[in-house]
C-alpha cells in the first residue's frame, strides 16, 4: 500500500505479487495487480517470460539521430 500524486490529489493505491516463480535461481512474482483504494477498477499484468542476462546488442544503447538541430 503506497500514496502518489494523480492529477493533483493523493491516492492510496494497493500492488498486490502472486504467481511466484523460480527463474534462474531467483523467485519473481508473475502476477501484479495494482488497484486504488475503493475503487473497482484495477490494473493486471501477466507476466509471461522472464530472461536473466540476455544477450543484447550494443547497437541498442546507441543514440538516435534526430535530425539537424533548429
Amino acid at each position: 500500500v503506497y500514496k502518489r500524486q494523480v492529477r493533483g490529489r493523493t491516492v492510496e493505491l494497493e500492488t498486490t505479487f502472486d504467481d511466484f516463480r523460480s527463474v534462474g535461481g531467483v523467485v519473481f512474482p508473475h502476477s501484479i495487480t495494482s488497484q486504488a483504494k475503493d475503487h473497482s477498477e484495477s490494473l493486471h499484468v501477466i507476466v509471461e517470460k522472464i530472461e536473466i542476462n540476455p544477450p543484447i546488442d550494443d547497437a541498442r544503447f546507441e543514440m538516435p539521430d534526430v535530425g539537424p538541430e533548429p
